[in-house]
C-alpha cells in the first residue's frame, strides 16, 4: 500500500508523491542534524521538532504536483499535520523488523 499525503484547500484535494526512500532519507538527515547559532553553540531543544523534521520533507513529496509553495505555506495547520505523518512514517520504517531469524524461518516451514 502505497502512503501519501493529502489535504484540501478552498475546494481542491491535494495528493502528494507516495513516500519513498527520499523521503525517508530526508526525514532521517533532518532527525540526527544538529542547528547551531552564529557562534556554534548548539541552539536546544526547538532542534527536535516535528515542524522542523517534517517539512522539506513535505515540500518534496509535493514538489511536481498541483500543490505549489505558496499554498503549502498557507495552510500551516495541514502542513504541520502532514509533517508528523512523515515522521510516523520514518519511525515506523526506521524501527520495523524487515527480517527475520533463521530460528523464526525454520519454524514456519515446519
Amino acid at each position: 500500500m502505497q502512503r501519501v499525503l493529502t489535504f484540501t484547500h478552498g475546494k481542491k484535494k491535494y495528493v502528494s508523491k507516495p513516500w519513498n526512500f527520499e523521503a525517508f532519507c530526508r526525514v532521517s538527515e533532518r532527525h540526527v542534524q544538529q542547528d547551531y547559532d552564529g557562534d556554534g553553540t548548539p541552539i536546544g531543544n526547538k532542534t527536535n521538532s516535528v515542524a522542523r523534521i517534517g517539512s522539506d520533507t513535505v515540500d518534496y513529496l509535493f514538489e511536481g504536483t498541483d500543490a505549489t509553495q505558496d499554498i503549502l505555506d498557507s495552510c500551516i495547520a495541514e502542513k504541520y499535520r502532514m509533517c508528523r505523518q512523515v515522521f510516523e512514517w520514518y519511525l515506523e520504517d526506521a524501527t520495523r523488523k524487515n527480517v527475520q531469524t533463521p530460528a523464526t524461518e525454520e519454524t514456519e516451514e515446519k
